[in-house]
């Protein structure tokens, strides 16, 4: 009997509820109900949210500005998104992404379960690479301080095996079982997050792979803007970032 599949579209963002609102309904339309809002925002808003599947992200160590050299992290956004999984049960992958990730595609989960059946990985990250010994800002800056490959050490199910990775911190697809086993880490360290969810799961002995979807309408920086028609007709899944398309 074929496993079913349960996808939980797990969104961070802090914007105003009349932005949520239109973020929400845009979503339900491309994937259906089950998505989870992890807000970071005011504590006020949150409560004016009327969407069910909402937690609350009370964490310092995500509010950064220098994201890079404040280590900003997402362990706080984990462990509530664990939380709710464990309180609603069924969830076989977790989609987590940022608010100015737009899905573009309502075959979007078919297209991700295909990507991740095809590279037998348990979890798709966007903008994967491998970073160690090469001139990588962010590896460099983390070589210096020797935080994470100490800690890694520890619980690494790799021990002769000191890989680093770096990925995006939007469009990430994971089996449940390797987001709630990254997710559990509670006791690790301060590590800007781009280097240590990728970094951490692949020491917990998961298998990594990279989302096939273009970088031009996938990339870190910069404003895609409101009129995504053109990213809609070249048959993109997603697209980032996209900052005012919930102004509309």
């Amino acid at each position: 009997m074929a496993m079913i599949r349960k996808v939980l579209w797990a969104i961070l963002s802090h914007q105003e509820p009349i932005q949520i609102h239109n973020m929400l309904g845009y979503w339900r339309q491309k994937v259906g109900d089950e998505i989870l809002l992890l807000y970071g925002g005011k504590q006020c808003d949150f409560e004016s949210i009327e969407w069910a599947n909402k937690m609350f992200i009370e964490d310092p160590w995500l509010l950064t500005k220098d994201h890079p050299r404040e280590l900003q992290s997402y362990r706080g956004v984990f462990e509530k998104a664990k939380e709710f999984i464990e309180m609603n049960e069924g969830y076989s992958h977790v989609f987590f992404t940022e608010y100015d990730q737009i899905p573009l595609s309502v075959d979007l989960e078919n297209r991700l379960l295909r990507q991740l059946d095809q590279k037998n990985a348990d979890v798709l990250f966007s903008g994967l690479q491998r970073v160690d010994g090469t001139s990588h800002p962010h590896w460099l800056f983390e070589l210096g301080r020797g935080v994470m490959i100490s800690f890694l050490q520890k619980v690494s199910t790799r021990p002769r095996d000191s890989r680093v990775y770096s990925c995006y911190g939007f469009g990430q697809f994971w089996k449940v079982e390797a987001f709630t086993a990254v997710a559990e880490l509670t006791k690790s360290p301060r590590v800007y997050l781009e280097l240590w969810i990728p970094t951490a799961a692949y020491h917990l002995g998961f298998q990594l792979g990279k989302i096939d979807c273009s970088e031009c309408a996938n990339k870190p920086n910069g404003e895609l803007g409101t009129n995504l028609n053109k990213f809609i007709s070249r048959g993109e899944m997603l697209a980032h970032p996209a900052k005012m398309f919930w102004e509309e």
